[in-house]
């Protein structure tokens, strides 16, 4: 591992680079709207279909090896899976931010005496989701927002979510509801991206990129992990478990970051390929080349966190 001062100058590197594409005052002014979101993945679509996952996933792959292997990106929902089949009494399974729906079409699969329901904002990601499971009966999906589900009191019993809540402009209100909607002793799967506790002490280029990476993404601003963790508790969910992934996304991010770096050098690429591309696309190369850093400085990891309605 570098030193903490080289990281800080790649990191720096980095964002005079980008500056020279993108200029950086500019994203960090952008207002991420639940309209921004759904143009987010609706333009991204492209970029993650050929560059990021043929397979059809819309998160970070896991891998214990050491190295990038497309067969990460089942590592979630076979987590969830696993810990599925403790629970044999669950049936009704509710994904929040269920994109094309790559995670509960495979669930749904492999739990044909379960039925899932997905739930996200973008139609064309939904139509997708749709074709796709037609062959399933225990699958259907629906357009809403998590921060106001469309859904009765103690509707479920469980309810998962893979890098969707990150998202929430009102992080306390999408658990509220996700609390609501789930019966008792029912479970909340979180795996998604926290900051650190420490994120504020953090040298100021390694908080500036953190915020690039998040906005780019379609992520207002990262909530620390312990804080959201006593958001929950606050609501009246119990801790179950926490679980730091980080390490197993890294060779995912490493790959995010060579790719990147064809974009941002020479200077004159980006440029020309922000002209080409929509900006939503086009700005994940932001993205791209920054979160490896991010998470090896510790502002920025990646969790799984199992709450329980009592």
């Amino acid at each position: 591992m570098m030193q903490e001062s080289e990281l800080e100058q790649q990191i720096k590197n980095c964002l005079t680079q980008i500056d020279k594409v993108f200029p950086i005052q500019t994203i960090i002014n952008q207002q991420v709207t639940t309209n921004f979101i759904r143009d987010y993945h609706t333009y991204s679509s492209w970029g993650y279909k050929y560059l990021h996952s043929r397979e059809g996933s819309l998160h970070l792959a896991m891998n214990y090896e050491g190295y990038f292997t497309p067969q990460g990106f089942y590592e979630q929902t076979r987590l969830i899976h696993e810990l599925l089949s403790n629970y044999s009494t669950y049936t009704q399974i509710l994904e929040l931010g269920s994109g094309n729906g790559f995670n509960t079409i495979d669930l749904a699969q492999k739990n044909p005496q379960r039925h899932f329901t997905g739930l996200d904002l973008t139609p064309s990601s939904l139509q997708t989701a749709r074709k796709k499971s037609s062959h399933l009966s225990n699958v259907n999906f629906k357009e809403g927002d998590f921060q106001s589900l469309p859904f009765a009191e103690n509707s479920f019993d469980v309810v998962f979510e893979i890098e969707a809540l990150s998202h929430a402009n009102n992080p306390e209100k999408a658990l509220s509801e996700a609390y609501r909607v789930l019966r008792p002793n029912g479970l909340l799967i979180a795996i998604d991206g926290f900051r650190y506790p420490h994120f504020d002490q953090l040298p100021a280029s390694i908080q500036q990129a953190s915020q690039l990476v998040e906005i780019t993404m379609a992520v207002q601003q990262g909530v620390k992990l312990h804080e959201w963790i006593q958001m929950a508790k606050n609501i009246g969910f119990t801790v179950d478990s926490t679980i730091d992934y980080s390490s197993f996304v890294v060779p995912n991010l490493i790959r995010f970051r060579n790719m990147a770096r064809e974009y941002f050098y020479p200077t004159w690429r980006g440029k020309l390929l922000n002209w080409l591309l929509p900006a939503h696309l086009s700005k994940n190369a932001v993205a791209g080349l920054l979160i490896g850093y991010t998470v090896q400085a510790q502002a920025q990891g990646y969790f799984q966190v199992i709450l329980q309605k009592k």
